[in-house]
Order: C-alpha cells, then structure tokens, then sequence
C-alpha cells in the first residue's frame, strides 16, 4: 500500500513559496522461511543451543517513510535563495534473500537467542541551501549541503559455516554491520559571459566527509562478539575554471583546471589489532577541447560535433599493513596467497 500527500503553497504571491510532500510505502515480503524443516537448522538447535525464528511467512517486508521540505524565496528579480530538505526511514523485516540448498523463495534462517530476528535499516538525512544571483552578463551561485547515512544489517550467516562442521549442524553464527556516513560540501561558481567570443566559469569547492563502518561477528551463545572497525576522514578542496573561445559562429575552443589538495585519515581495528594511516595529495588536472556547430538546412536539428581531453580525479585512500595472522613474518606478501596486501 502507498499513501503520499503534496502541499504547495504561494505563501507571498510571486516572492516566497512551500512545497511539502509526505509519504509511506509498504512492501510485503515473498521470501519464507524454512528453518522448522531444515535438519541441518534442527540440528543446531540440539548441538549447539541455537533459536528458530518465529518469523515464517512474509520475509523482506519492508516500510519506507519520508519527507521532502522545499522554499523558494526570491528577494529581489536577481536575487534568489532556495532550502531543500529531505529525510527518509526505510526499515526491513528479515533479509530477502533465498538459499539454493531450498526452494524457489525460500531460506532457512535462525533467531538470536535473545528472540530477535533478522533485520535491515536505513535512515537518510539532506539539507541543501542554494544562494543565487544574477547580473546582466554575470551570476554568483554558493551552494551548500549536509548529507546524514546510517545502514543497519543484523544477519545469520551459518549457512556459510556450514561445510566446515561437515555438514551435520549450522552454527548459529551472526554478522551486524552497520555504516555511518556524514558530508558536508560548499561550493561557489562564478559565471561570466561577455555576449561576444568569450565565456567564464571560476569556482570553488570545499568537502568533509567522515565514515564508520563496524562489523560484529558473533557465535551465539559460544564466542562473544568479535568487533572490527574501520573509521576515515576526507577534507578537500579545490579551485576550477572552465573557458570557452567562440572562433567563429560554428566553432569553439574549451580549455578547464582543476587545482586540488586532499587528505584521508584512516583507522582500522582487525582482531585487536589498531592501525591509523594517513594519505594526502595536490595536483592539478586539465581539459582541451574543440566544439563545432555546423550550419543545417533541416528545422528543428541542432547538430554538434566535438573532441575532448581531460583528466579525472578521484581521492585515494591509504591501505595499512596486513594483521601479522595474515602476514606472520612481515615481508608484505599475505601468507599461503603469494601476493601483497
């Protein structure tokens, strides 16, 4: 079922205005669970004290609720300042996925032994400001957002133990996963077109960008949690300019740079093992191009034919040593592998 409702409102005629829209989707699942007829599931219940879910019927049913705020609010005919914010809960029942030691749309999957099932959450919050304005032949744009991610992951993964025991008994064991994510970016642009030969683009931009991610790996009621955790920090910034040279009235030079400098902290804890790492760059990357607009005597076509040049750009990230379990005499090279980590 879907319920969604839109408001719009022209709060001050031709000056300040609202759009809200509201909504809710349920998702029934289709996945069953088969765990009450599965002998090597029945057989973990007796060896090693495992739980079966209650949860039989309708697995992956899901719920997603949100929001989406949005103003306009022009405070002059040049000068225009837009907000948007948006939020979304999407909240899941067990995992929909099917194992192929059964049939068609079915899995077989414990509980935990505190009678908790399966489960799969995300939460997502964005707030964006835009200032804009605009001159005769120039305009100023700042825009800034702020992006809040969580995902939650609470799943049995025995299945996977499985031929390790000999296949006679599923141990009960578990995985909980969970991300955090936070960005904020700010970026400004400048734009000028000169209404002849020439147009400019200068502009600017700034980000942080902070990620958590923690795993828990648990034999239920045997061995205790196990956590591992993987925890990094991004800043940038840069500074770039986009050129263009009308030649002619059928051709045009692009020229681009992209000066950039960034830094990644990094901390990882494996098994006890803690290790923190830091990467850093600044460089600059470029763009050529040549665009060509040839005259056509058919309406409603705009042919355009181009080449272009550039570099791409993507932060890197630093990758620690390997935990001495994978790496016992400290050359690099991961144990029974033969290649570096």
């Amino acid at each position: 079922s879907d319920i969604e409702a839109v408001l719009n409102l022209p709060v001050i005629e031709d000056t300040f205005a609202l759009r809200a829209a509201i909504y809710r989707y349920d998702r029934s699942g289709y996945i069953r669970n088969v765990a009450y007829q599965d002998p090597n599931k029945l057989a973990g219940v007796e060896v090693f004290g495992a739980q079966l879910s209650d949860q039989i019927e309708d697995r992956g049913n899901r719920v997603i609720e949100g929001f989406r705020l949005g103003a306009l609010w022009r405070v002059t005919d040049r000068f225009d300042i837009r907000f948007t914010a948006m939020g979304q809960d999407s909240d899941q029942d067990g995992i929909p996925t099917t194992d192929v030691l059964h049939g068609l749309y079915e899995q077989s999957r414990y509980a935990r032994t505190d009678g908790s099932d399966e489960f799969q959450t995300d939460e997502m919050e964005l707030y964006s400001l835009v200032l804009e304005y605009g001159a005769e032949n120039w305009s100023l744009v700042s825009a800034s957002s702020w992006v809040d991610y969580r995902a939650d992951i609470d799943w049995d993964v025995g299945i996977f133990l499985l031929d390790s025991l000999g296949g006679l008994a599923e141990p009960p064991v578990w995985i909980y996963q969970n991300n955090d994510n936070e960005r904020f970016t700010q970026e400004v642009r400048w734009a000028w077109d000169a209404g002849g030969r020439w147009r400019v683009l200068l502009g600017a931009y700034y980000e942080e960008h902070t990620s958590a991610f923690d795993q828990d790996m648990t034999w239920e009621g045997v061995i205790p949690s196990d956590p591992d955790l993987i925890w990094s920090e991004l800043q940038q910034f840069s500074l770039f300019t986009d050129l263009r040279f009308s030649m002619t009235e059928h051709w045009e030079l692009a020229a681009g740079a992209r000066y950039y400098d960034y830094e990644v902290d990094h901390l990882g804890e494996f098994e006890g093992n803690v290790s923190t790492d830091q990467s850093s760059e600044t460089s600059t990357t470029g763009k050529l191009g040549v665009n060509w607009t040839p005259d056509t005597t058919r309406a409603g076509e705009n042919p355009l034919v181009y080449f272009t040049w550039s570099q791409g750009f993507r932060p890197g990230f630093p990758v620690g040593e390997a935990s001495p379990d994978c790496d016992a005499d400290g050359d690099g090279i991961i144990e029974g592998v033969g290649l570096p980590y």
